[in-house]
């Protein structure tokens, strides 16, 4: 029984299955190691980037795991969860979580209006919603212009990377922390009913 323990296969097998299960918490993997290698520095690639705008600052998700985005709707609430889950969504007969960015980031609230956007993105069949007060752009930024972030950058286990752009520093949200924040198991469970 030990030898089969010890079986790299095995290991590997029975993490994976930990991950199906949810009781293997991906967020403590380093930002890198877990987003697409297509986000990656590769020299001569470009990232394609959904820009949003939440007060002041400039963030962007990687293009490939935005869904869609939508105008601000009724959500149904969630008693006894973060205050950063705002309610679920309930689109086209799929229920979805949505967070508030500006909580998660830990910024000032803002009332929501008929301008705050929900951008649904999905990555390994896990869906969220995710308010932001509106998308500003989709931009291609080269490779070259992408740098990781500093210790110094504010919530920083959720920026993957910083951008360089024509209209200043865009920060590129980890859509894997995102995904995968505190409240995983629940929200998942909530999420198939």
């Amino acid at each position: 029984m030990k030898e089969l323990f010890e079986n790299p296969e095995f290991q590997q097998k029975l993490l994976e299955l930990a991950k199906q299960a949810g009781l293997v918490n991906t967020s403590l993997v380093p930002a890198k190691e877990q987003l697409p290698q297509q986000i990656l520095q590769l020299p001569g690639e470009e990232i394609d980037l959904v820009c949003t705008q939440l007060g002041d600052q400039q963030l962007a998700f990687y293009l490939p795991i935005v869904v869609e985005a939508i105008r601000m709707v009724r959500l149904t609430p969630l008693p006894g969860v973060s205050q950063a889950v705002v309610g679920l969504l309930n689109l086209r007969r799929q229920i979805i979580p949505v967070l508030d960015l500006r909580t998660l980031l830990g910024m000032p609230q803002k009332p929501y209006d008929e301008n705050t956007i929900i951008v649904l993105v999905e990555h390994e069949n896990r869906k969220r919603g995710l308010i932001v007060d509106t998308i500003t752009e989709v931009i291609k930024v080269p490779s070259s212009a992408v740098e990781p972030p500093n210790r110094f950058v504010p919530y920083s286990e959720f920026i993957f990377a910083i951008a360089r752009s024509q209209s200043g520093l865009i920060m590129i949200l980890n859509h894997m922390n995102l995904l995968n924040f505190a409240q995983e198991q629940s929200l998942d469970m909530l999420a198939k009913l």
